[in-house]
């Protein structure tokens, strides 16, 4: 209670400046129009006491009232006169304003003290004519405006209260009460009032300010998207609208902005038209909720030439936690594929199962790992398959390569083309999987890559045989050697083993 009390009084320290400018404007006004009027009433009240009175100055009364009136107007000329000269100074203009106020006060202080003194009726109205007045009409803080209203009542009812009826002491009591209300009601709207416009300012400042982050924000994403030989696209969600970096329509002739997106493949007619279905399927996955992915997909170019490029997409949600729209990338990897592709042409498989040997695993991880960047992942699995030594012993050799066959057809299976799978060694094989980092998704894939094994048959007959499956998921920013990795997987795998076959163990 007792800050709120404080606050009708007190003047914020940042509105200060603000405050003083505006009482200036305002007071400035004010100023001249009382003055003016002033200055003309009492040049009247001269000419009337000078040349209409009777008794002109040889009556006493006449002197005092003359005096009187020439004190009030000497007060407006030179109020009129400093204003000129300090029309540009906001400091000596306000303690002028108040200087004056405080000037008119007395006046009408010693004027009605006078017409009550000497009886001539009037009791307080001049002086509360003036308070109330002046109340009104001056904008100044409390602390300035409450002092010259108690000093003029005080210094009025000291001099008068012998000839004031109790009647008139009330009402000049209530005057003066109600003057200190209205400057002081007149004091708080207008600081509430500079308050809100420097509210609104902040906010304007604010808003321009995350403006002019925007602009840089959406030029910057302009000149990432012109200038990377990658293709970036903007999914919007809700009215399916795809805007593409430049490189799209060079390398494919397609808009850049397409709406709908999926309505504009189902009527296309060129020769990417049947990737459409696939495509869609994707998109119905992040409307349901999928917040990334990576896909593989092959592009006819303008020229005719069919290439290959990694899809990855980013969604980004609303507060609500609602899917709002898409952020994407397509890189092309024809090289990558071309290379691994290469490698399996080398006669670098293995003679048995068709997949890689260690040599080109090998060399297909260190190659990996060297293009490994600070924002990329690499997964390595390694698969022992479980009671392989008494198969051989049961069901002989031939049953031994079958199974070993079927493990590679599973692995080809689960795994994408790219990815770079081996052998290394008897019942021993590995996995290179770039670009892997969802350890959900590894799991589901060895889960697949066991159930696979697990359902093998010899001549009808299902075998008791499982796979224990060690892995290890490196980031971008950690670099290792080949070395330093398959140790780790094989660490991984011993793990797996240990713990009761058939198993994955992932680090």
């Amino acid at each position: 209670m007792g800050e709120r009390i404080k606050d009708l009084f007190t003047l914020p320290e940042e509105l200060r400046e603000e405050f003083l400018q505006d009482s200036v404007r305002k007071n400035r006004v004010t100023m001249v129009v009382l003055c003016g009027m002033m200055a003309a009433v009492e040049l009247f009240n001269g000419c009337r006491v000078l040349f209409f009175s009777p008794s002109g100055l040889s009556s006493v009364n006449n002197r005092i009232y003359l005096g009187l009136y020439s004190a009030l107007l000497v007060l407006a000329l030179v109020v009129l006169a400093l204003h000129r000269v300090l029309w540009t100074h906001p400091d000596g203009l306000n303690r002028l304003h108040l200087a004056a106020t405080g000037g008119m006060l007395a006046w009408n202080v010693l004027l009605n003290t006078y017409d009550v003194t000497v009886g001539n009726g009037v009791q307080a109205t001049v002086l509360v004519t003036a308070l109330l007045g002046l109340s009104v009409l001056i904008q100044a803080q409390p602390r300035y405006m409450l002092p010259a209203i108690l000093l003029s009542y005080g210094a009025f009812l000291a001099a008068s209260w012998r000839h004031l009826s109790e009647g008139t002491v009330l009402n000049l009591t209530v005057a003066a009460a109600v003057s200190g209300m209205v400057a002081v009601a007149h004091f708080r709207y207008v600081t509430l009032h500079l308050e809100q416009k420097a509210q609104i300012r902040r906010i304007n400042e604010q808003l321009e300010q995350e403006k002019e982050k925007l602009r840089l924000s959406l030029e910057q994403h302009r000149v990432l998207m012109d200038q990377s030989s990658d293709i970036l696209f903007r999914w919007e969600l809700e009215n399916d609208r795809v805007e593409f970096s430049h490189n799209w329509g060079e390398l494919f002739g397609y808009p850049l902005e397409i709406e709908p997106f999926q309505a504009w493949m189902e009527q296309s007619q060129d020769a990417n038209s049947p990737l459409s279905g696939q495509i869609r399927e994707w998109m119905g996955e992040y409307r349901q909720g999928k917040r990334a992915g990576e896909h593989e997909i092959s592009l006819r170019m303008i020229s005719g030439e069919v290439r290959w490029y990694q899809l990855r997409v980013s969604m980004q949600q609303d507060l609500s936690g609602r899917q709002v729209q898409g952020i994407g990338v397509l890189r092309d990897i024809s090289k990558q594929r071309s290379e691994i592709q290469r490698l399996q042409s080398r006669l670098q498989r293995d003679n048995l199962t068709g997949i890689l040997n260690k040599q080109a695993l090998e060399a297909y991880a260190r190659q990996q790992l060297s293009r490994l960047g600070p924002d990329g992942a690499i997964t390595m699995l390694m698969m022992d398959l479980d009671q392989f030594k008494a198969i051989n012993d049961t069901y002989g050799h031939p049953c031994g390569d079958y199974v070993l066959m079927e493990m590679a057809n599973g692995m080809r299976e689960v795994f994408r083309d790219s990815d770079g799978l081996g052998r290394m060694g008897g019942d021993e094989f590995a996995a290179v999987l770039p670009g892997l980092r969802d350890r959900a998704l590894i799991q589901s894939k060895a889960e697949q890559l066991r159930a696979h094994i697990r359902q093998i048959q010899w001549r009808g007959q299902r075998l008791n045989v499982g796979c224990s499956i060690g892995g290890v998921v490196l980031y971008g920013p950690a670099r290792e050697d080949f070395e330093t990795l398959y140790y780790r997987v094989d660490e991984a795998l011993y793990q797996a083993k240990s713990g009761g076959r058939d198993r994955l163990h992932l680090l």
